[in-house]
């Protein structure tokens, strides 16, 4: 089976799932007897993924044979294309007046259903916008592909020769932005010029994310699109439902106003002035693990202006680093995308180059409640979330809160991310900001 295996990775097969039983061969013995197991199964290559990615495994049923028969399915059934909004639009100056002309004209927005029907509005006049101004990417790449192999089997015009040059790297770079938008590889920088990477990423996206049945109320699983679809519709009407039995105003009274500070415009603009019962902080100090144990600090930043970055190192109980590690985000939403980017990408490092168990601390309490087992996953951050409990699974992590004041090297990696691009990783030798931050950080010896 090893062999097996190893001869899979080497070349570059994948197993392509499966739906229907879950296993390929029955025995179809009595009691204890009995042995049911998935033995038979589909592989192909990136390749051949990338001609089928619709594909799909079926396990049949057979009244004769031991084994059940295996069907691959090819092609599925035509599907509304789906409107995206393209990172690429966002180069053009004439963008951000365009969506705001369009969402006014799409008129007053008094419930959800009028902002989803403005949003609809939206996003149809930025595809007519992009059709005409565009046309269609892929297609224009071709036509500037095959236009330029002409011109250079000629030689014979320098000028026409950079020109459509130019051109295509342009498009070149937008089609790289498509598909890295569309496969979520979110820590990549602009540039990267790998869109098969990226193409290969969003069709195994796609296929994970896909949902092939649902369970309903009777426990009976439907795969019938139009039935798929009525569940959903129900079930999310339901959700979304006013409760008449719920008193909103003994909701609203177990609110409390918080705030440490109030502020005095007459001291100069921004300045913090202390309560006269409040006591003066104490800066706290990283606190070292227990034996045997590591702890990972993971910290993300984030500018108005789009800019962002995220920072982790992980130290042992005498305070040592065994890795530290900084990264550019080159698309974040806000500031709590940040955070989550960086415990995301924590996490990762940290199991991939330990194997002792361990802690993340992180300074955002908003991270850590989206994470929590309990917490329904909604938010706008489904995706990451998501991932990042299944890493938290892996050795049961527990997250907790710290102050800033005790995750000054995650903080000042997140900085260096943000500031100036930089997304690097090192094991040992650190430069020297990063060893005088873990040294001012670190109680124990660095």
């Amino acid at each position: 089976m090893a062999a097996f295996r190893e001869t899979l990775a080497v070349c570059n097969m994948v197993d392509l799932g499966f739906t229907g039983l879950p296993y390929t061969y029955d025995n179809k013995r009595k009691g204890r007897a009995n042995v049911r197991v998935r033995l038979d199964r589909a592989v192909a290559s990136a390749d051949w993924l990338d001609m089928f990615g619709e594909a799909v495994v079926e396990h049949l049923v057979s009244p004769v044979s031991d084994h059940t028969p295996i069907l691959v399915r090819l092609l599925q059934e035509a599907r509304q294309p789906r409107r995206h909004y393209e990172v690429w639009w966002e180069q053009e100056a004439e963008l951000p007046e365009l969506i705001a002309q369009a969402w006014q004209e799409a008129g007053p927005k008094g419930d959800l259903s009028s902002v989803r029907a403005g949003l609809d509005k939206t996003m149809q006049v930025l595809q007519s916008w992009s059709r005409k101004k565009f046309g269609n990417l892929l297609a224009e790449l071709d036509k500037c592909r095959k236009q330029l192999t002409a011109l250079m089997q000629t030689g014979n015009d320098r000028e026409a020769i950079r020109r459509v040059s130019d051109q295509m790297n342009e498009l070149l770079y937008k089609e790289e932005m498509l598909w890295m938008q569309r496969s979520r590889i979110n820590w990549l920088k602009e540039g990267d010029q790998n869109t098969k990477y990226f193409h290969q990423k969003a069709v195994w996206r796609a296929r994970k994310n896909k949902i092939k049945k649902l369970k309903d109320e009777d426990g009976v699983w439907r795969d019938v699109p139009s039935d798929m679809e009525r569940m959903a519709t129900s079930y999310f009407k339901e959700l979304f439902t006013r409760d008449p039995n719920l008193d909103y105003d003994d909701l609203l009274n177990l609110l409390q106003a918080k705030g440490k500070h109030v502020i005095d415009n007459s001291l100069g603009f921004g300045k913090k002035v202390r309560r006269p019962d409040e006591r003066p902080q104490v800066k706290q100090k990283w606190k070292p693990p227990d034996d045997g144990q590591l702890k990972l600090n993971t910290d993300g930043a984030f500018t108005a202006d789009g800019r962002a970055g995220a920072g982790m190192v992980i130290r042992d109980a005498g305070g040592r680093a065994i890795f530290a590690a900084c990264r550019n985000i080159s698309a974040c939403a806000d500031a709590l995308d940040a955070e989550l980017a960086a415990m995301e990408e924590g996490l990762m490092l940290a199991l991939h180059w330990t194997t002792e168990p361990f802690v993340v601390e992180v300074d955002s309490s908003d991270a850590i409640k989206l994470v929590a087992k309990g917490t329904p996953n909604l938010s706008r951050y489904t995706t990451r979330v998501s991932r990042i409990r299944e890493f938290l699974r892996e050795r049961e992590i527990s997250v907790t809160k710290v102050g800033r004041d005790a995750n000054g090297v995650s903080h000042r990696l997140a900085a260096l991310g943000r500031t100036q691009g930089r997304t690097e990783f090192w094991l040992q030798d650190f430069p020297p900001d990063v060893a005088a931050a873990l040294l001012a950080d670190c109680t124990g010896p660095v």
